[in-house]
């Protein structure tokens, strides 16, 4: 066994399996010097990354991000929609539990909250991710979950 790279045998640390377009498994190997360990970060740490690469892309992007702030600006169904995500939002940092389960299936993975009338903010129907994003592309009707509103 030899490192990919340098073609060294000694510190192996890494494997890499690939199968080709014809089925075939290959197996290739990394060493310590090549592949170095990956340092785990701290929370904070995280923290500090993503600020550091968040003000990186908007130094490298102004015109970008300048045009959608003011197409957001002026649109009333987005501020509309803002405005109910905050009231949530605002209601779930206030202490207000949210459900551990999905009302539609049951699943127990991380439930969002979706608003059938963005003008009621506070009247959400509770659902995990797969039938929330299913709903909004149409193959869950309205009429199958408007049975399940629930007030914040």
């Amino acid at each position: 066994m030899k490192c990919k790279i340098c073609k060294s045998t000694s510190n192996l640390v890494r494997t890499f399996k690939t199968v080709s377009k014809k089925g075939d498994s290959y197996t290739y190997y990394g060493c310590a010097v090549c592949f170095p360990p990956r340092k785990i970060l701290t929370p904070q740490e995280r923290v500090e990354a993503k600020r550091k690469n968040e003000n990186k892309y908007r130094k490298g992007n102004p015109e970008f991000l300048r045009k959608k702030r003011e197409r957001y600006k002026n649109d009333f169904l987005y501020q509309k929609k803002a405005k109910a995500r905050a009231s949530v939002n605002n209601k779930l940092r206030a202490g207000i539990k949210r459900p551990k389960k999905c009302v539609l299936c049951n699943a127990t993975v991380k439930i969002q909250a979706h608003h059938p009338d963005h003008n009621k903010p506070l009247q959400v129907i509770w659902l995990c991710f797969e039938c929330h994003h299913r709903h909004h592309a149409g193959v869950i009707k309205n009429r199958d979950i408007k049975k399940h509103k629930t007030s914040v």
